[in-house]
């Protein structure tokens, strides 16, 4: 990861067609008998991470790795909103984070629990993902072994997610549900079901992020699946995707129906904006980008509706305020900053 930090957009993000932006996948897991890391001496918590590596390693580690604790405060805001993740209080200093060639993906050594899997994918690979993932746990369990309660579930340092210690999350875009204010009435039955959703970018409705929040991704009394829990999780939120986007595509008929003239004139409009902006504040971003989106996608469905440059996608993150900063000649996210982001987007959309 380290040496492909000033990269614009990791290689994982999808164009702007599918409702679906992409997925991320994570099970932690512990070996037995060892406390978590926040409860290890050094010595302990090196040695343990590498018993992992030789485990999952045998041939040596993947070209690119390095220590977490190399990377400043600006570099941790550009982790959380490149890869989504959000650093702990305690384990990170001796923590390894890999990142295989070829794949957007990461493990993570002695963090909160021994071993953390995690990956992000495009909507067409996370099960094969997860299938690895699920893979990679039957390794550790084979070698060093799992930690388990007497029920043969998972322990893990997140209580809610102890049993399969599975955690996977779907960021959608759902404009037209925003539109008619529905994204509340079809998402919050979802809690019924073990799953939650949260606003993903700067607070808007626009973009949604459905996760589980709990690990059991089997029935009490059970014994675990074959076919493995990460698979189990993410073909839940995947079910539970397939009818956001049918309520997606039913809120997007109405509005051919009844908004056509309002929709195309704010995704003009919010072209007309981007195009001629001086200074472009990340909110507003974040808000226009949802609109031509939306547009692209329309007139993919048919609308009378101008060429569209894109991937719009990408933009999101690559005009994001943390990989401002990490160009070197822009502020956090002042004046200075809005004035770089309307100058880039102005570029990309030309």
């Amino acid at each position: 990861m380290i040496p492909r930090l000033g990269e614009e957009s990791p290689g994982w993000l999808p164009d702007d067609s599918h409702p679906l932006l992409f997925g991320r996948l994570q099970v932690s897991l512990n070996l037995p008998g060892r406390a978590f890391p926040a409860r290890m001496t050094e010595a302990a918590r090196l040695a343990l991470r590498d018993e992992l590596t030789s485990t999952l390693w045998p041939q040596g580690l993947p070209p690119r790795h390095g220590l977490l604790a190399r990377l400043g405060g600006e570099h941790w805001e550009f982790l959380s909103e490149r890869w989504l993740q959000e650093p702990a209080d305690w384990g990170h200093g001796e923590a390894l984070l890999v990142v295989e060639e070829g794949e957007g993906r990461d493990t993570l050594l002695v963090g909160e629990d021994h071993l953390r899997l995690g990956l992000r994918a495009r909507p067409e690979e996370l099960e094969e993902a997860a299938r690895d993932l699920d893979g990679r746990c039957r390794t550790l369990e084979a070698g060093a072994g799992l930690a388990k309660d007497e029920s043969g579930r998972r322990l893990v340092a997140n209580p809610f997610l102890c049993g399969s210690g599975c955690h996977g999350s779907l960021v959608l875009h759902l404009p037209a549900l925003a539109w008619w204010g529905q994204v509340e009435e079809q998402l919050d039955p979802l809690y019924e079901c073990g799953l939650s959703y949260r606003t993903w970018q700067e607070g808007f409705g626009d973009y949604v992020v459905l996760e589980n929040v709990r690990g059991d991704a089997w029935p009490d009394g059970e014994a675990p699946p074959a076919e493995g829990p990460v698979l189990l999780t993410l073909r839940r939120l995947l079910e539970a995707a397939r009818r956001l986007e049918e309520a997606e595509r039913s809120a997007r008929s109405q509005l051919k129906r009844h908004r056509r003239l309002e929709v195309e004139d704010r995704v003009l409009r919010a072209l007309a904006l981007c195009r001629a902006a001086r200074l472009m504040g990340y909110p507003e971003l974040v808000e226009q980008l949802s609109l031509l989106r939306l547009g692209r996608q329309l007139k993919e469905a048919g609308w009378e509706l101008p060429a569209l440059p894109g991937p719009f996608t990408r933009l999101l993150l690559s005009l994001a305020p943390a990989h401002l900063a990490l160009r070197g000649d822009a502020a956090r996210d002042g004046r200075q900053a809005s004035a770089l982001r309307a100058r880039l987007l102005r570029a990309a959309l030309d």
